[in-house]
């Protein structure tokens, strides 16, 4: 067995990288990319997390975004 521990920067890492976007994170973005995001913007899955809403298997691919899973 490891008895090694995860650091706190590490921990970052994750988080960062397994977040889900905000709901107004994903409508700027699909903004940015798209006239009407609107259509899309009925798709995702929504997760409300106390006050925050937001959108998982959701990824911010560059230049386009795409839905995981």
């Amino acid at each position: 067995m490891n008895d090694q521990t995860i650091n706190d920067q590490t921990w970052e890492g994750i988080r960062a990288e397994f977040t889900p976007p905000a709901l107004g994170q994903l409508l700027h973005r699909l903004s940015e990319l798209m006239e009407d995001p609107e259509p899309v913007m009925q798709q995702p899955v929504r997760v409300f997390i106390d006050d925050g809403t937001f959108c998982p298997g959701f990824q911010f691919l560059p230049g386009n975004p795409r839905f995981s899973g």
